[in-house]
């Protein structure tokens, strides 16, 4: 904390604070809540600075301190929040209990400015002995908009690029309410077809925009101003032969009702602003956009954002009326599909919010049926609505798995008590349904990624590391109940995709029967090898049974048929997990389904290639010698030997037989010993 704000703290009488949350825009665009405090306005005495000065209510000590810059810009959005820059382009935000505060403290920051700003153009003026007024005279900048004058007005606000005539211009046609102005002409050469003027009019409500002021933005989104707005920006002026289509797009938009009533005028007016904002930014400036207007809108969208969810999430009657559509049978499937989009859009916008904003969404939803909701999304052949289904998943089981987890189990104990006759997919056998046939390669991944962490069992963050979203989610709740249900219940339909194979032999020598499939079936055996590797990694004795209980080894064996090199390498992935283990268990199961000729058979085929299949084999056997697991030794040589010995193109092969003879003699001594001792004793 400054010398100053020491000083101004202690004084007796005190300026008055203001509770807020100060926020910082982090490195990935999102508002990172930093806590919450006590903020007052600290004024600088002789030649020191003003200062805006926060202290935690929690342990008093300092959130921020920020001198206050008559050159830097500082924005007020949504009557509550005060956003800006620090100079080391740090962007900052603080949001007010309640508008008077921000009024306050905002009133406080301008005149600040504009007593700097006064005094900075006195002494230049000063200095330079010249008579020429620099400032800016707003209402001589912009003219009252004519048909005769529009270039000028063009010109001008072209023509700002210094902040602080920037700032003078927001300001007038704010005040002096002069986009209404531009209205009747826009509307009077729309109707003649004056397409040069429209241009002219599509380049000053560009510029209004490009001038950056969150004000002005947030009063052109406003609903009796947005569709001339729009009009006005439909006339491109890089496009000059095409208009675009903007009004139809947002009248659409704002005849689309809610799925249920929303009684709270404030949060529907934030929903249309926020459509607008988003399409601002997405289609109608995206060609114009640059990092500071992004970061505005971004923050504009962000805070209703917030502001809407936290409306929603404790509206009961709402929520309570939103999930019934899903439970009634009267209700058709179109107006399912609309309660569902609805919940999932949820979701997905609370991906801005802070972590612990987060999962109270999440638990408050499923209280009312989250889960059944996202169920219907993926039960549904629409692959939007999987995506979108997939994506909240993903966003539940990252911040709080348990919610997952005990849903599931919940789901265990209604079917028990249901009749079995008529039943539904639960949640999990829609997810192993999906990862098991979705076409989509990246929803594959999200789905195997889901039952990774659905399955987790490592709860121990690394050492040292901090508690953080990742920690929370693994907070494991009755893992090992969750465990006995999937390998009770589910884990034999992972096997469906393979289980159709057909066995077929795979010798040493001799041809071998390709085995054909599509891209599309080989990205599901990838994805499958993937979680079962880390299914054996995780889950110990219940992966050891279901494995001694399924013909999965030798059914994995036969991908080694196939013509594509990034299966065989999937597949001798696996066998390497499982040698990994150092597991007589595995191992002898190994030997049993005679995996290693097919293995060497892969090696042979390579022909001593340098590629990386011919690297994972070596490897294989490299890890086999070195860590000396003698059942695998000894059956490699016994079996194979006279085979491996003609891989002479690298040492493995016959340091392998080395350590075999090393084992035979260290076992032949051990024999001799015991023998001798018998006799002795004897």
């Amino acid at each position: 904390m400054s010398q100053q704000a020491n000083a101004n703290v202690s004084e007796t009488s005190p300026p008055p604070s203001y509770r807020v949350k100060v926020y910082c825009l982090d490195t990935t665009g999102k508002w990172e809540d930093k806590g919450t405090g006590f903020c007052v306005y600290l004024e600088g005495g002789g030649n020191d600075p003003d200062e805006i000065f926060v202290r935690s209510e929690i342990d008093s000590t300092p959130l921020l301190s920020s001198i206050v810059h008559s050159d830097r810009s500082y924005q007020k959005q949504q009557d509550t929040l005060i956003v800006w820059t620090e100079l080391d382009k740090e962007d900052l935000a603080l949001s007010f209990q309640d508008a008077e505060s921000c009024e306050e403290i905002w009133l406080r920051i301008h005149s600040k400015k504009g007593g700097d700003e006064k005094s900075g153009l006195d002494e230049s003026l000063d200095d330079d002995n010249d008579d020429v007024d620099t400032s800016i005279h707003v209402n001589e900048t912009l003219p009252a908009p004519k048909l005769t004058n529009l270039g000028k007005i063009s010109r001008i606000l072209t023509s700002a690029t210094v902040l602080h005539e920037k700032d003078e211009l927001a300001n007038f046609i704010l005040t002096d309410g002069y986009v209404n102005k531009l209205f009747p002409i826009f509307e009077s050469c729309e109707n003649s077809k004056k397409t040069k003027k429209l241009h002219k009019l599509y380049t000053i409500m560009k510029s209004i925009i490009l001038l950056k002021d969150s004000s002005v933005i947030e009063c052109l989104m406003a609903d009796d101003k947005i569709m001339n707005v729009a009009g006005m920006l439909e006339y491109d002026t890089s496009t000059p032969r095409m208009k675009a289509n903007h009004r139809q797009v947002l009248e659409k938009q704002s005849q689309m009702e809610l799925v249920v009533p929303l009684d709270d005028v404030t949060t529907l007016s934030k929903m249309r602003q926020t459509f607008r904002l988003q399409y601002l930014k997405d289609v109608i400036l995206a060609k114009y956009l640059d990092e500071t207007l992004t970061s505005m809108l971004q923050s504009l969208i962000l805070f209703n954002h917030i502001d809407i969810i936290g409306h929603i999430q404790y509206n009961s009657k709402f929520l309570t009326d939103l999930f019934d559509i899903l439970k009634r049978s009267d209700v058709d499937s179109i107006q399912k599909t609309k309660a569902v989009q609805f919940v999932l859009q949820l979701c997905s916008i609370s991906k801005s919010l802070q972590s612990g904003a987060r999962v109270l969404l999440f638990r408050t939803l499923a209280r009312y049926g989250l889960f059944d909701a996202i169920e219907i999304a993926l039960s549904l052949d629409n692959d939007g609505m999987h995506k979108a289904g997939v994506g909240a998943l993903s966003s539940i089981v990252d911040m709080d798995v348990a919610l997952l987890r005990t849903h599931i189990l919940d789901q265990q104990t209604s079917d028990e008590l249901e009749d079995t006759d008529d039943k539904k997919k639960d949640l999990l056998e829609c997810i192993l349904h999906r990862f098991t046939t979705a076409k989509d390669s990246g929803l594959k991944f999200q789905y195997g990624d889901i039952l990774k962490m659905l399955l987790e069992t490592n709860t121990n963050p690394p050492p040292g590391a901090l508690s953080t979203s990742k920690v929370l989610r693994k907070q494991i709740a009755g893992i090992d109940d969750i465990l006995g249900v999937f390998y009770e219940k589910y884990a034999a339909l992972l096997l469906r995709p393979i289980q159709n194979i057909e066995n077929k032999p795979m010798k040493l020598d001799g041809p071998i029967e390709l085995l054909e499939f599509d891209q599309e079936q080989a990205e599901v055996y990838n994805h499958l090898l993937d979680f079962l590797c880390f299914a054996i990694q995780q889950h110990g004795f219940r992966s050891k049974y279901f494995m001694l209980s399924s013909d999965c080894f030798p059914k994995v064996a036969q991908l080694y048929r196939s013509r594509q090199s990034w299966i065989k390498l999937s597949a001798l992935r696996f066998f390497r997990t499982c040698v990994g283990l150092l597991d007589d268990f595995f191992n002898r199961h190994l030997i049993k389904h005679n995996i290693f000729e097919s293995t060497i058979r892969v090696l042979l085929d390579t022909d001593g290639k340098a590629n990386l299949l011919n690297s994972a084999c070596l490897e294989l056997l490299e890890f086999i010698r070195s860590e000396n697991p003698k059942l695998l030794v000894t059956h490699l040589i016994e079996r194979f030997g006279s085979v491996l010995d003609t891989v002479d193109y690298i040492p493995t092969c016959s340091l392998l037989r080395q350590q075999y003879d090393e084992n035979q003699e260290r076992s032949n001594t051990s024999t001799s010993l015991t023998l001798s001792d018998n006799y002795e004793n004897g």
